[in-house]
């Protein structure tokens, strides 16, 4: 089985754990067609998950927060739609996983997303060149959020 996991949204990623070992990939983002700002690019997501061909699929599960704005709740939302579809698309199976439950496996909850890249720094050292920057948090989730799934459902 070739599993992934996914922290979906403009700053995310996907992380594929292969008999090598894991590897991380931004989702691919491009500038929107209409209005400012970026999306996700559905023929890119679908290009790399094809290279990456998952038989299993583990996304965090989003949900609105407190003072988010109509755009942003829209925007994970059609970000989210658009990975389980080309998902599907493939073939791959999906799990959702809400972020306290990973986050709480890892000693994560209530700790800033630096915390998460210094969890995955700490167990994918080999990945260290990946997760050099703050901003590369999407890519340690995406890391996490997979391997908390290879772990827990053995």
């Amino acid at each position: 089985m070739r599993l992934i996991g996914i922290d979906p949204g403009l700053t995310g990623a996907v992380a594929v754990f292969e008999p090598k070992g894991p590897a991380v990939h931004d989702l691919p983002v491009t500038a929107r067609q209409t209005g400012k700002g970026f999306e996700v690019n559905a023929r890119m997501l679908a290009a790399l998950l094809h290279s990456l061909a998952p038989s299993h699929a583990v996304i965090e599960r989003q949900g609105p927060m407190p003072k988010q704005g109509v755009t942003s709740v829209y925007s994970l939302g059609r970000t989210a739609g658009l990975i389980e579809g080309v998902l599907a698309m493939h073939g791959a199976s999906v799990d959702w996983v809400r972020p306290a439950e990973w986050k709480r496996a890892y000693g994560l909850t209530g700790k800033t997303k630096d915390a998460s890249r210094s969890k995955a720094l700490e167990l994918f050292p080999s990945l260290a060149s990946q997760l050099t920057r703050v901003r590369d948090h999407g890519r340690a989730e995406a890391l996490l959020i997979a391997n908390w799934w290879r772990v827990t459902r053995k």
